[in-house]
């Protein structure tokens, strides 16, 4: 199921949003990709912020930190839905429904933690941090200056999550795409994800890089490609 919201109130059944099959969607990094089995990047520490946003939260943290019991750790209200004030296609009242419903948030909180859980297993990292629990919106990415521009966009439905050998660093993070059920409680791993006509993967994860890493790989990129064409012609 994916999972969209709009400016129509869902009274009945606020898990009926729905999001198209095809969407057209920036990426959420233009960052490499990273896949099982690909060395660990040099990442980045942890911002102060996000290391208070940890402690706030920590009392849901699960896990010893090992690659056989990895640890979970939160970083956001547990099994919260997102706000997104100021964009026309969310209705307030969607979310609101979606996170006082007696019990939802528990439940999309362990379903959140137990996938995260096992991705972390399967992966081979001993943490994992929860940076945002199950939504359908994501920043919109510039890529010309490596940054957000600000704006949500409609996304599929997603949590966010860095993956991580040291709970101090962000080495690989990205958006993990999932099926939902009414209340947008995680069901599995959303593996039929189409954005303009072609597949893509549900574990979207990409290198944590710097403002200053990706510009210094862009000129490397350019200085490559210019001297393939001095040598070409």
């Amino acid at each position: 199921m994916y999972a969209q919201v709009t400016r129509t109130a869902t009274e009945a059944n606020p898990g009926s949003m729905k999001l198209p099959r095809e969407a057209t969607i920036g990426p959420y990094s233009d960052s490499p990709a990273w896949n099982k089995g690909m060395k660990m990047p040099a990442g980045v520490p942890l911002l102060q912020e996000l290391k208070d946003r940890l402690l706030e939260y920590q009392r849901h943290n699960t896990g010893s930190g090992t690659l056989k019991d990895p640890k979970v750790m939160w970083a956001c209200p547990y099994g919260k839905v997102p706000d997104a004030r100021g964009v026309d296609f969310v209705n307030p009242d969607d979310i609101l429904r979606l996170n006082t419903e007696p019990g939802k948030m528990d439940t999309r909180g362990k379903a959140i933690a137990t996938m995260a859980y096992e991705l972390a297993k399967d992966l081979g990292f001993p943490f994992v941090l929860i940076l945002g629990s199950s939504h359908a919106w994501k920043n919109e990415y510039d890529t010309q200056v490596h940054r957000s521009t600000g704006r949500l966009v409609p996304d599929h439905n997603h949590f966010t999550a860095t993956f991580t050998d040291d709970p101090g660093w962000k080495r690989v993070g990205g958006h993990i795409y999932i099926e939902v059920d009414e209340w947008w409680i995680p069901t599995g791993l959303n593996n039929s994800r189409v954005i303009t006509g072609i597949p893509r993967r549900a574990v979207d994860l990409h290198f944590t890089e710097t403002t200053t890493q990706k510009t210094k790989r862009d000129l490397t990129n350019k200085a490559k490609l210019n001297n393939t064409l001095q040598r070409k012609y």
